[in-house]
């Protein structure tokens, strides 16, 4: 780094080649985004080989890779610390021992971004870049005299970054419906960015020369908590519709490297900013060293704002743009379980028509024809005994094998899944899967975190013997139902038109120890008017084959049926893993599978975008009671 000078003019001299050198450094980082996530791939992948970094591989290699990425940074850092070092040894120790406090609080915040929001060891890649974009701009402003201007630049430009990944590169390129504006990663960035301008605040206490710009950082901070704040306002499901997808619960969370992370919310991220600009600005002062009085207490304040722990009175605020319903009453004996709709089912507020739970739309896009999804609607009442729910299904193959009550294979055929979130806490909620024949597998399902052991690739554990043998099922087939040994099993009976189902789940199937005690602060059995729960309802649906599948499909003939354009084909048997003969053949049966999973969709009342069991995807539905459908 040039060493600032005494000159008066060096203070306010942009040096332009390094200005355009810290920008355009700056520019290739964050628009070749996408190229370092597919450098990543490609090395998280070569240290999964075994032999590589670990004999076993996997996810032992991983972790090796992962400790040697992290000592490689290290190392970097620790160069660099002790080569400014050896150059400012010339004004004494005394004088380095004034810059110390500083650099204490850049390695703690280094610590702690590294315990909380760090989730695996490629993220440091932030730091080091933002820490070279740093020093450049501190080169760049003034030739080191203006650590804090450029710090406030270089945290600016991390938080555009943060901006383009996600609706210009992940939103905008990628097409994903799942992903959020990253509000960790800007401390991440500023972090790098406070170690990056460090050096030259440094070297102004040790000279003990410069020019504070503590207006600067005022500015920005209150500059920042003026754009930023009025979004504290606005309601989360609002902000996600902005902004992304954000997990509320838990609030640590666990992926297979073993490391806690928090994933940071707007309403966490939005007060951190001015009390991390403010903070860490008013430590790169060359006068003053160290923050005011007055400004400690404000970056307090700020956290304190930060810190919003849920509470049994409130609940699980709803997060997500999700599909809302009434449910109206009615009295205890109107519905007879047969799944032949009564008269009362007219009143009952209608639920759908479905929607593909991965795109939202009402066709199959993936498949050749790009099909409208077979109708699926609900409905749903309550009494004071029960909750009652009604599906009716268009179907011209209505099909299911004969597998006994709580047979795990119920789950992947096709049919019915329904989760219920008793009072909407995203952390319990039970779940009813009803097939064609009427075998149920009912499961109680939890959102797990450490230090439970769990998947942290699935996102609930589900007691497979849990058993609500009081719920009551019926399913009515408009045409025949066949019942087949396999999904692969070609079609012998003639088009039916689908089948209705209906439920009856008594409240006292999600009572418990606690509920409804003297100390509960929200859930009551049953409801009470006005009450929110979460609704999941889905249908899946996997068309079978007209006839026999063949032993082999030529290429042309699979590309054909996929609707897969000649140069997609290769990155298809690529990522499907297929083995293709010297002709260049394929198993039939695999390229029926690839079929049904492009037509075969799995439909949604609110979808999730994902997985099933997100209930924070989950509806809403409100309870009214009959004073209220009078009115």
């Amino acid at each position: 780094m040039a060493e600032p000078d005494s000159q008066t003019d060096h203070a306010t001299t942009v040096q332009y080649p390094w200005l355009v050198l810290a920008l355009g450094v700056w520019a290739m980082l964050c628009l070749g985004h996408g190229t370092g996530l597919d450098v990543v791939t490609v090395l998280v992948e070569w240290v999964r080989l075994p032999g590589t970094v670990s004999e076993q591989g996997g996810q032992a290699g991983f972790l090796v890779g992962e400790r040697i990425l992290a000592g490689t940074l290290g190392l970097c850092g620790f160069l660099a610390i002790i080569i400014f070092i050896r150059r400012a040894m010339v004004f004494g120790a005394l004088a380095l021992i004034g810059a110390v406090p500083a650099w204490l609080l850049c390695g703690v915040l280094g610590w702690l971004a590294w315990k909380m929001i760090v989730v695996y060891t490629t993220e440091l890649v932030h730091f080091a870049q933002y820490a070279l974009v740093g020093a450049l701009f501190s080169v760049a402003l003034g030739r080191g005299r203006r650590p804090q201007l450029a710090f406030v630049i270089t945290f600016g430009l991390g938080m555009l970054d943060e901006v383009w990944q996600h609706y210009g590169l992940h939103v905008w390129l990628m097409g994903e419906r799942t992903h959020y504006l990253d509000w960790s990663d800007p401390f991440l960035n500023g972090v790098g960015a406070f170690a990056g301008t460090l050096p030259a605040a440094s070297w102004l206490w040790i000279r003990e020369t410069g020019t504070s710009q503590r207006h600067i950082i005022y500015l920005t901070a209150a500059g920042s908590a003026l754009i930023l704040f009025p979004l504290l306002l606005v309601g989360p499901a609002t902000l996600s519709s902005w902004f992304g997808s954000y997990s509320y619960y838990p609030f640590w969370d666990e992926h297979t490297n073993l490391k806690p992370v928090h994933w940071v919310t707007p309403y966490e991220g939005i007060p951190l900013i001015p009390a991390f600009l403010l903070l860490v600005g008013s430590c790169l002062d060359p006068i003053r060293r160290t923050p005011s009085v007055g400004g400690l207490a404000i970056c307090l304040l700020l956290v304190g704002l930060a810190i919003q722990p849920l509470s049994r009175s409130t609940a699980m605020p709803v997060h997500e743009p999700v599909a809302r319903a009434t449910v109206t009453s009615v009295s205890v004996g109107s519905i007879i379980v047969d799944g032949k709709p009564e008269p009362v089912w007219e009143t009952a507020t209608r639920l759908g028509p479905f929607v593909d739970n991965l795109t939202g739309q009402t066709v199959a896009d993936e498949c050749a024809d790009r099909r409208a999804l077979p109708a699926t609607e609900a409905r749903i009442l309550w009494s004071s005994e029960a909750l009652y729910l009604l599906v009716e299904v268009v179907d011209d193959d209505v099909w299911a094998r004969d597998l006994p009550r709580d047979h795990g294979g119920l789950l992947s055929d096709e049919g019915l899944r329904i989760f219920i979130d008793d009072g909407g806490d995203e952390v319990v909620f039970y779940e009813f899967d009803l097939s064609p024949a009427n075998r149920v597998v009912d499961q109680l399902q939890l959102i797990a975190g450490a230090p439970f052991d769990f998947d942290p690739w699935s996102p609930s554990i589900g007691w497979l013997r849990y058993d609500a043998t009081q719920v009551e099922t019926a399913v009515d087939v408009r045409g025949s139902l066949e019942t087949v040994t396999s999904s692969y099993s070609p079609v012998t009976s003639p088009p039916d038109e689908g089948y209705t189902a209906e439920l009856r789940i008594p409240w006292e199937v999600f009572r418990t120890s606690t509920t409804g005690s003297s100390n509960s602060a929200l859930l009551r059995i049953p409801p009470e008017p006005g009450q929110l729960w979460r609704l999941g309802l889905y249908r899946r649906e996997i068309p079978r084959p007209r006839e026999s599948l063949p032993g082999q499909v030529s290429a042309e003939a699979a590309r054909a049926q996929l609707g897969v354009a000649p140069g997609e084909w290769e990155d298809l048997i690529q990522s499907s893993g297929w083995d293709v003969d010297a002709d260049g053949n394929i198993a039939g049966s695999r390229v029926w599978g690839e079929s049904v999973r492009r037509c075969g969709r799995l439909q949604a009342w609110s979808p999730t975008f994902l997985d099933l069991r997100q209930p924070g995807h989950f509806g809403v539905v409100e309870f009214i009671g009959p004073e209220t459908t009078d009115l």
